[in-house]
């Protein structure tokens, strides 16, 4: 069986697909991305590769499942539909995911902190793109005669840095990043420290957080 993760990003959600097909690619534009990806994904059934959601790496109905997580609002859904059916197998699986990421903070101290800086770096995202996003894939045209639209909730638990790697998987980190002119680590360390500007301590680090999640199908 073949998966295709499309949009993968530093391979965040390609790696929770492992094992449950025989080959699974994850597909990126960002060479970065695929970069880290390759560097801390490593397992015989996964290869990254860059390229677009309008050319797949795959021949005719020869792909099981399409994933898209956290990447389908900077697509064109039109040109992404119709290279997604030219691949997938007669009855395979498109699924379009959506996650309210980082979701909603139980601690109400970095809840208020987290919605500052979520202020701060949706200067840097694309406009449109983050509309569709907050409309809940709202209208999302899929060619497809058969669709189910799916929502659950789950809770995790996040430390500060793994808020902050989070944040560093956004398109809105590339954007700031390179209108800063700044590297991953400088941009990194920028995000750190407005964080701090915002009230997070240095015991606020060490604790770990509890989040609430949605997630759309």
């Amino acid at each position: 069986s073949l998966w295709i993760d499309v949009g993968c990003g530093p391979g965040t959600s390609t790696k929770k697909f492992i094992g449950h097909a025989d080959k699974i690619i994850g597909v990126d534009v960002s060479e970065s991305q695929i970069k880290v990806a390759k560097e801390t994904i490593i397992h015989p059934s996964v290869s990254f590769v860059r390229g677009s959601y309008e050319s797949l790496p795959a021949c005719n109905e020869t792909v099981d499942i399409i994933t898209a997580v956290q990447a389908a609002h900077y697509f064109d859904m039109a040109v992404f539909s119709k290279e997604a059916k030219r691949v997938l197998k007669p009855g395979g699986i498109l699924a379009v995911i959506r996650i309210d990421s980082p979701g909603v903070c139980t601690s109400p101290k970095f809840r208020d902190i987290l919605q500052e800086f979520d202020k701060y770096i949706c200067q840097f995202a694309d406009s449109k793109s983050y509309r569709f996003w907050q409309s809940g894939y709202k209208g999302l045209p899929l060619p497809f005669t058969e669709q189910h639209r799916l929502v659950f909730r789950e809770s995790y638990k996040r430390t500060f840095d793994d808020i902050i790697n989070l944040f560093t998987t956004y398109s809105h980190f590339e954007n700031f990043r390179k209108e800063k002119e700044l590297s991953v680590d400088e941009a990194r360390a920028v995000f750190v420290n407005r964080f701090e500007e915002l009230g997070i301590g240095e015991e606020d680090k060490k604790e770990v957080f509890s989040f609430d999640v949605d997630t759309l199908i």
